[in-house]
């Protein structure tokens, strides 16, 4: 079917907008509005998003909507046709009438328990077919079955035949490199039954191909076409050539064993909020890719994620479903169950059985239902056999964490009276509520996550046959969650949170003193900066070799919570503590660190694994060159500094691409960042930055990675927090756009942004 992009021209009651579109971070924070902080303290909305779609005179128009964000309602020609209310893809059959459909989405976004945004993250697309006989949206798939001399590529193509007759047909299927040059190509012959919708596999073998690997992300291009006498449809995918598999001893990629090693990502792109732009996309996951990920787990992602994926070179667990039939929160998404839950796992996996990056598929997390509550085996049956339907290749799992039981689970296990429910929490540690609660309902899985559990590797490996998959390490848990999957074989450690996402849980911050926007556990905080424990965990994953310091004064040590950020500050600016103790920690991949200050030596201290890859020293601060030397086995590995800076003087703008296409999203990440004469950064700068964009562009948000920060992203004057700030500019058409970022008292940055 021929793929018309929609998501141009569309208007709201203020103005026009494109697609992606989330209201909700130009908007101003309500902070009374009660438990708000788990959708970041904004409040709910309606708004409709509206545009006139031209349909030519043909078969089939089916419109394509991805990514709703809270609910909607589709209308067509004002009249109430659909009602979507769930993230994945929806499709709306339109007919094949030549005539105008008027589109409008009325959005809403409610309080779930997380941040939902309000608008559409992915696109709008519309599919039509000029023939009876085509090939069904996402009809195409192209699996690597064996790889050997040669690579067997299965070519599954959907054929659909709206005729009253049947149709005898050519199907040719033609595999393409990343040049364009075709590599493979086969046909076969079919006879479609009237009124019939078949799949119809075409084997394809292609000789001198490159593996997609997490160091070479390399992908092909499938193109099928379906003809008799003349071609009626075509359609193509891209793809990777690649093999997986895994047992209770590890996973291989293309036959090569690997340690999964990554964190979950949320579903918002920090200042965009829910809108997943390819540009936003593929920062984030370049970051990830940078601080020693390979792995990642995403729940119902776009398109743009799914790419971004694909070419970084990342896996992918994918969560199919948040929620089944019980409740995680009064307002979640069970409300919705009966009505979506089949058809948005089916249309996932259709849509991403083709990936290279997509590792296995999830049916969701800390499930009421995974402790036996409610009808979850039948249900868990029920939808892995959709899953497998569509994908019978790759792994299933779910994910498991530590509830706390009823107080009927309780009563069946012994409990005499009812107990308190931090009664109800030790009584079921003390009688493995978890592992006796879950057996049946796992076991029905290829795979099975751990939500922060890593302390029951060693027992559930011992007493039951579960390939174990860590899926919510915490950040006071870095090295003892991977430590611990090393040991007792489980194939891989992912943290809870890679990056900060909007809306914090009570239990994320109850110790602060302000509201937050945005969780602060994560590795890279909300603007795309990595924190120290993003370093830290890089480390830990193995990375040679590596070192990076961090700071605390002795007077403000103190032991984080198991959900707060590590202690400790990349600066050795401490005025106030010129002469009194401060502790000197350096994270490293070698054995043993010297610690010299000036050139000085401070003194020598052990680190590895013995010491969970920290080499710690006490000391006094005086200004001057910090540095630390690490060897491993004798030699040096690697060395690392810290440098006294002196006042802020001026801002510098910095980005990794110069150029903003007008073919895709238009934008481009600008960093700003606050430095003193020498052009060194200035981490503890407390300045406000204005920023201004002439030419062929516009600023499209504006913000830093504070968790705490109140400012709209549709300002155009931020606080920068630790130094630095992010601007996101948008080129409307081609030729060139300057950026200028201002400051009282500060020499400004300027940058010139090509437009093409």
């Amino acid at each position: 079917m021929n793929c018309i992009d929609l998501n141009k021209r569309w208007h709201t009651e203020e103005s026009g907008v494109d697609l992606p579109y989330d209201r909700l971070p130009r908007i101003q924070r309500n902070y009374n509005l009660e438990n708000g902080e788990e959708n970041s303290f904004y409040p709910p909305v309606y708004f409709a998003l509206t545009r006139t779609i031209p349909l030519r005179k043909c078969h089939k128009n089916i419109l394509e909507i991805d990514g709703v964000c809270g609910t909607a309602d589709v209308f067509e020609d004002d009249v109430l046709t659909t009602v979507i209310t769930d993230k994945t893809k929806h499709s709306i059959d339109l007919g094949g009438a030549g005539r105008n459909v008027r589109m409008r989405l009325g959005i809403a976004a409610a309080n779930e328990g997380r941040y939902t945004g309000a608008g559409v993250a992915g696109g709008v697309k519309l599919f039509t077919a000029e023939n009876p006989v085509y090939i069904a949206p996402y009809g195409l798939s192209a699996v690597t079955r064996a790889v050997a001399d040669k690579a067997a590529i299965d070519v599954g193509v959907e054929l659909v035949n709206d005729t009253t007759f049947s149709q005898k047909l050519t199907v040719e299927a033609v595999i393409l490199n990343a040049r364009g040059k075709r590599v493979g190509k086969r046909q076969k012959k079919v006879k479609l039954p009237a009124g019939c919708t078949r799949t119809v596999s075409v084997p394809v073998r292609v000789s001198r191909f490159y593996e997609w690997s997490l160091s070479d992300p390399y992908l092909y291009t499938c193109k099928a076409t379906v003809s008799d006498a003349k071609t009626l449809d075509t359609a193509e995918v891209t793809f990777g050539i690649r093999t997986l598999d895994f047992d209770a001893k590890g996973f291989r990629l293309n036959d090569k064993p690997i340690k999964l090693r990554g964190g979950t990502v949320y579903a918002d792109n920090g200042l965009l909020g829910a809108a997943s732009f390819p540009t936003a996309e593929k920062r984030k996951f370049g970051a990830l890719k940078e601080a020693g990920y390979n792995t990642v787990r995403v729940t119902q992602p776009t398109e743009a994620v799914l790419d971004a994926l694909d070419e970084a070179g990342l896996l992918a667990v994918v969560d199919l479903l948040e929620v089944w039939r019980q409740p995680k929160h009064p307002l979640d998404r069970h409300r919705y169950f009966e009505k979506d839950a089949l058809d948005a796992v089916t249309s996932q996996v259709r849509a991403m059985k083709s990936r290279a990056c997509v590792l296995a598929y999830s049916l969701g997390s800390d499930l009421p239902e995974s402790y036996g509550r409610g009808d979850g085996a039948a249900l868990a049956d029920k939808l892995i056999a959709a899953v497998k339907a569509v994908d019978p290749d790759r792994p299933i799992l779910c994910e498991l964490g530590e509830l706390r039981p009823t107080q009927v689970e309780a009563a069946a296990a012994g409990a005499k009276s009812e107990l308190s429910p931090e009664a109800l929490l030790s009584f079921g540690r003390e009688k493995d509520l978890f592992r006796k609660l879950t057996e049946n309902f796992a076991d029905k899985f290829d795979l099975v996550g751990y939500n922060n559990l890593s302390h029951r590797y060693p027992v559930d490996k011992l007493v039951s046959h579960r390939v174990i998959l860590g899926t919510g390490s915490s950040p006071k848990r870095a090295f003892e969650a991977c430590d611990d999957a090393e040991k007792n074989g489980v194939i891989g450690e992912l943290s809870a949170c890679a990056i900060d996402y909007l809306g914090a849980p009570k239990s994320v911050r109850e110790n602060d003193l302000l509201p937050q926007r945005s969780t602060d556990h994560g590795d890279v905080d909300i603007a795309g900066g990595r924190k120290p424990l993003s370093f830290y965990r890089e480390i830990v994953f193995g990375a040679r070799p590596r070192s990076y310091i961090v700071v605390t004064p002795e007077d403000e040590r103190r032991e984080p919570g198991e959900w707060e950020p590590m202690q400790g500050d990349h600066l050795w600016n401490w005025p106030r503590h010129v002469g009194k103790p401060v502790v000197v920690e350096v994270y490293t991949s070698g054995d043993v660190v010297a610690l010299y200050l000036d050139g000085k030596l401070l003194g020598r201290k052990l680190a590895g694994r013995i010491n969970r890859h920290i080499a710690t020293f006490r000391t006094n601060y005086y200004p001057g060159k910090l540095e630390a030397v690490s060897y491993h086995r004798g030699k040096e590995h690697s060395r690392c500094t810290l440098e006294t800076v002196t006042s802020p003087k001026q801002i510098k703008l910095s980005t990794t691409a110069k150029v903003a296409r007008t073919d895709g999203d238009g934008l481009c990440y600008i960093d700003i960042t606050v430095c003193d004469a020498a052009g060194r950064p200035v981490p503890f700068a407390q300045r406000e930055v204005t920023v201004c964009v002439s030419g062929e562009g516009e600023l499209f948000a504006l913000g830093n990675g504070d968790p705490h920060c109140v400012t709209p992203s549709s300002a155009e004057t931020v606080a920068v927090y630790e130094g630095r700030a992010v601007a996101v500019v948008r080129g409307t058409e081609e030729g060139k756009l300057v950026v200028k970022a201002t400051s009282d008292g500060l020499l400004c940055g300027r940058m010139t942004v090509k437009v093409r």
